[in-house]
């Protein structure tokens, strides 16, 4: 007979850590289930190396949000760190979170959850038996409710390309896994993928390899970290809710030629064979932030290839037919969501064919409120962590009943007008993925987070200003609303000067 509890969690990442604490701040009582023997999820390297876990994020690895942007509603990153925060900061980070809200003692480590599957009185209750594995012992638990929050990134993307796997001699590695060493030094590399991270280990391997290829098929938009306002993290000087508005006033041919034209005055793309086969500001494209590959390239220390046609035991072939000798290649064409311990009934395999409200919850499934997804965002630029933040807030209203999840017949309605705004902005097709920042705001003004423009200008002008024509920050979700923030306006009004103040800062915890 299974023991009854109330609110199961899968996952200690970022999206487990928010979950707990909103659960927590409605009432509800969480029990935390991580794999792994300590938080952080794809943060934890050095975890995730010990146990053998893939992916894993690359010690060297730099946030591409600022940390003003990407921070917790409610918890700043401390002001004396940079504006950008390496891996051991951000897995800091979450450490300070979890303690300062006393989540930790909600999380059971070294516990698998093996399968979650409907309970004899599910058709009338909704409630689920999770079966969870401690070493050799395997028991099972009925909960009122489980909350998905693995994340997006949980299985790698192989390449299907000839001769990959079954020819090549040579060493093929994960950038997941990547280490730049000593293994590199004189070797000639491909890296396969052109986003953040294969840009990222491309400047790293430069110093030590004899020759580096970066395979970019579709081709990529280059864009820094630095904005040209005072060298100003470029998520915070590069849009806000006004420039938002006019965005989508405009057309969008108006909006893509603009758009290049910031991008190309900074990098031809052209010149180096980086053009992207995609409009800038397509779903389908791919932007990857990065201040150093620039001169990489114009340097000739990075070759720029199109895509691969084939490998041999020794060599690479590409579309263009030129031919290189390559030692290592490195896998960086990203990574996809798989929920084995799933029924295959409530989220399908293929990412296309999920049917989710808001991302979260299964439209389908006869109870589309008592199993639910946190971070599972589709794939794309912006704040991930306070994206996954906001959403547990809307699992935890719903679960503690001081919201109700809108009809089938509404929530259908939602997503297909939802889906239709995705292949308008994907050349006709659907593809699984947003611009998270929109996607936040949007969610955001669904559950009325953001106090009204012009109730704020008669109220408070200088906050006004701050909201609507500053950079859209977390803490703008905790001005109002249910279980608002005493010091969000403070932050909001100093973030800009927050943000910038670590590189003044000598101390050791920057």
């Amino acid at each position: 007979m299974a023991e009854k509890e109330n609110i199961c969690i899968i996952g200690a990442g970022p999206a487990g850590l928010a979950t707990i604490k909103s659960c927590l701040e409605y009432g509800l009582t969480p029990v935390c289930y991580e794999k792994a023997s300590d938080i952080g999820g794809l943060w934890n390297t050095v975890e995730r190396k010990r146990t053998g876990f893939i992916p894993q994020i690359y010690e060297s690895l730099v946030a591409n949000v600022s940390k003003e942007g990407s921070c917790f509603s409610d918890f700043p990153v401390p002001k004396e760190w940079p504006p950008y925060l390496r891996q051991k900061q951000t897995l800091e980070y979450l450490r300070m979170y979890a303690e300062h809200f006393n989540l930790l003692e909600h999380v059971i480590y070294n516990t698998e959850v093996t399968s979650v599957r409907e309970s004899a009185t599910h058709d009338e209750t909704g409630s689920w038996i999770v079966y969870i594995k401690t070493g050799k012992e395997e028991i099972e638990k009925e909960f009122r409710a489980v909350i998905v929050a693995t994340g997006q990134l949980n299985e790698q993307i192989r390449p299907d390309i000839p001769g990959l796997s079954d020819k090549f001699k040579g060493e093929i590695i994960s950038s997941g896994v990547f280490e730049a060493n000593e293994s590199f030094r004189d070797k000639s590399v491909v890296i396969i993928g052109c986003g953040h991270s294969g840009c990222d280990i491309a400047v790293e391997c430069a110093e030590l390899t004899q020759k580096i290829y970066i395979s970019a098929r579709h081709g990529a938009w280059l864009l820094p970290r630095m904005s040209l306002s005072k060298g100003l993290p470029v998520d915070l000087a590069g849009i806000n809710r006004f420039k938002a508005s006019l965005v989508k006033l405009a057309p969008t041919w108006m909006v893509q030629s603009i758009l290049r034209s910031l991008f190309e005055s900074r990098f031809d793309h052209t010149a180096s064979g980086l053009t992207s086969q995609y409009p800038i500001g397509s779903l389908r494209g791919t932007v990857a932030m990065n201040d150093q590959i620039q001169i990489k390239i114009y340097s000739g220390q990075v070759k720029v290839k199109p895509g691969i046609k084939c490998f041999d035991e020794h060599s690479v072939t590409f579309e263009d037919g030129s031919k290189e000798h390559v030692d290592i290649v490195v896998v960086s064409t990203g990574y996809t969501s798989k929920f084995p311990f799933l029924p295959k009934h409530v989220i399908p395999a293929n990412a296309s064919d999920r049917k989710l409200h808001w991302w979260i919850f299964p439209i389908e499934a006869k109870h589309s409120d008592t199993l639910t997804f946190v971070g599972l965002i589709p794939i794309g630029n912006g704040p991930v962590n306070s994206t996954a933040e906001l959403q547990s807030r809307y699992v935890a209203q719903v679960l503690s009943g001081e919201r109700s999840l809108p009809s089938k017949i509404e929530m259908k309605k939602l997503w297909k007008q939802q889906r239709e705004s995705i292949i308008r902005r994907a050349e006709g097709e659907y593809v699984y993925r947003v611009t998270i920042l929109e996607y936040r705001e949007e969610l955001a003004k669904y559950m009325k987070l953001l106090p009204s423009f012009s109730w704020l200008l008669f109220t408070d002008p200088k906050l006004a200003f701050n909201v609507y024509f500053g950079p859209p920050l977390p803490y703008h979700f905790r001005l109002s609303g249910p279980h608002k923030w005493e010091k969000a306006r403070e932050h909001s009004l100093q973030a800009i000067e927050n943000e910038m103040a670590g590189m003044r800062s000598s101390s050791e915890d920057a």
